[in-house]
């Protein structure tokens, strides 16, 4: 709080909304190895929001609001 002339003045700080990451691995099936440079999409999200596999084929989601999400990945090879 504050006091401003002969008034005390509470500011309040809104308390910080949880927040969550989605993580996983694209990987070939048949060749058993992850898939780098796969395309990762969350779906009627806005502000588009997506990632791309590491060398490894992992990758990582950050800093999403909790809730449920559809995710697309595409992979051209």
């Amino acid at each position: 709080f504050s006091v401003i002339g002969d008034q005390i003045v509470f500011s309040i700080k809104p308390k910080p909304q949880p927040r969550q990451k989605i993580k996983g691995e694209v990987y070939d099936e048949h060749a058993r190895s992850g898939l780098p440079g796969a395309t990762i999409k969350i779906l009627n999200f806005e502000p588009l929001t997506g990632t791309v596999t590491d060398d490894n084929g992992l990758f990582v989601l950050s800093d999403l609001p909790l809730g449920r999400y559809s995710i697309e990945i595409s992979f051209v090879g």
